[in-house]
């Protein structure tokens, strides 16, 4: 089980079973631990659900930062012992019974999205970071998989689609096709993440590299000038975000 997240620096709203949540200004930093391989289940499908739905009730809060408290697996892949349950949870979210539609949910959202990955990273689990808005991992210890095509399944939760446009139709159907593990270095020259990082055993809580660093600042500085501006008065941070976002989400629209 999650040890609960101080309530001094997150607040009582911000406790979960299978989330460790702290808290740096704007910043979520969400660690995932759902013992022992963090599958995808109805408690940490449910979890995700209550803090989606409360960090974007709350205005002060504009980045996730997402890691594993498991070095060796970031989510491994759903619990196929209890879909049924699982999919009843993410349906409290987007208002159907689909994991699917839930990582388009987060996709879309105005919170900005970011993956800190350790470990294997599969199936669900990959659909899950590649509906994050940025994905940075461990360049020792981060593998990536799509292996539904070895069982005769068509990935459901958005990896044939984000694949397709993060690396092209040719490298898109040899990771499915292959079903193969991906290290992170191939899985940065693919475009499967923004950024293969070596770092020592694991990252730290915080953001804890120059690059996820700037990324985070900037996300949280840019959102913070264009709240409540008017898109006419020449700001260019308010037109690089309002590029970004609708970028963003004529992608989804348009992801069938």
């Amino acid at each position: 089980m999650a040890k609960e997240a101080n309530s001094k620096n997150t607040g009582d709203s911000f406790v979960f079973q299978t989330l460790n949540v702290s808290r740096e200004g704007p910043v979520l930093f969400v660690e995932i631990s759902a013992p022992p391989i963090n599958l995808l289940g109805p408690e940490l499908v449910r979890d995700l659900v209550a803090l989606i739905q409360r960090a974007e009730a709350d205005e002060t809060i504009q980045v996730l930062v997402f890691k594993s408290a498991d070095p060796d697996y970031f989510i491994s892949h759903v619990d196929v012992t209890r879909i049924k349950e699982y999919r009843n949870e993410a349906a409290k979210l987007t208002g159907e019974a689909s994991i699917g539609l839930m990582f388009r949910y987060l996709s879309a959202s105005r919170l900005v999205t970011i993956a800190q990955i350790e470990g294997r990273v599969r199936a669900a689990g990959s659909e899950f970071v590649l509906a994050c808005d940025m994905r940075f991992a461990a360049r020792e210890s981060a593998i990536f998989c799509q292996f539904e095509p070895a069982f005769g399944q068509i990935p459901g939760g958005g990896a044939a689609q984000h694949l397709t446009r993060l690396m092209g139709r040719s490298r898109a159907l040899e990771v499915l096709l292959s079903a193969e593990d991906y290290d992170a270095e191939l899985a940065e020259r693919y475009g499967w993440i923004n950024r293969a990082i070596r770092l020592p055993r694991s990252f730290m809580p915080t953001a804890s590299t120059s690059t996820l660093s700037l990324c985070i600042n900037v996300a949280v500085s840019t959102r913070a000038r264009t709240r409540g501006a008017d898109p006419s008065s020449g700001n260019t941070s308010i037109g690089v975000w309002q590029f970004l976002m609708k970028s963003r989400d004529t992608l989804y629209r348009n992801s069938g």
